[in-house]
């Protein structure tokens, strides 16, 4: 059970981070992996409860991005937004008892479907969604701009996937070179394209920013 806790706590750490006004965006790449070991071997029931407690973790979390009106409506979004993640962690194992191990190839898709769903209320939710950990590829997008946040949150989700994959398979060298040639793939997409997020220096400017954070508190 402690490892469980340490689980949540730890998916909601990385998520909460990830946003803004912290920035650091990669860490949204792992942030998913602690909740995909928390589910292993959970049956629904305990699913739901555990997701809920990530869900709330996340949420205190990132208190800071929603845009809400009242106390009333941030209450209401603490209280509902994790199950959200409830729901996730119930079709998780769902899939992963119907289906087997091919449930990691539905994750993004379920993650993103659940995204859009979650977006139809009006507690602002979806500033919550992973495509805003990276703000600057939503603008960069322009036009696409509705749609963008799905579309990082779907990339996002892919690369947790295969990270949590290849954590699964090291004892497999040639599925994990596999693995690990589809993930630098699915990172050099977005720099072919002109992002500029995921450019070094700035990844270091984020490391030593968030630092000087932590020792300001």
């Amino acid at each position: 059970m402690r490892t469980d806790l340490l689980l949540a706590i730890l998916t909601g750490f990385l998520l909460s981070f990830a946003y803004p006004p912290y920035n650091l965006g990669l860490l949204a790449y792992w942030a998913l992996i602690p909740l995909f070991y928390l589910l292993e071997e959970k049956r629904m029931a305990p699913a739901f409860r555990w997701g809920y407690l990530t869900g709330f973790f996340v949420i205190v979390g990132g208190v800071n991005v929603l845009v809400l009106s009242d106390i009333l409506s941030l209450t209401l979004a603490i209280f509902i937004h994790p199950f959200y993640f409830a729901l996730y962690s119930v079709l998780h194992v769902l899939l992963r008892e119907k289906i087997g191990q091919r449930y990691l190839i539905a994750i993004p898709f379920l993650w993103v479907a659940l995204e859009f769903v979650k977006g139809l209320n009006h507690f602002g939710f979806s500033s919550l969604n992973l495509g805003y950990t990276h703000p600057q590829y939503v603008l960069l997008l322009g036009d696409a701009a509705s749609v963008a946040p799905y579309l990082l949150s779907f990339w996002i989700c892919c690369l947790n996937v295969l990270i949590y994959a290849m954590l699964q398979n090291l004892q497999n060298r040639r599925k994990v070179a596999y693995l690990l040639l589809t993930a630098i793939v699915l990172l050099v997409i977005p720099l072919s394209c002109g992002y500029r997020t995921l450019e070094i220096p700035d990844v270091f400017d984020q490391v030593v920013t968030f630092c000087r954070k932590l020792g300001a508190v």
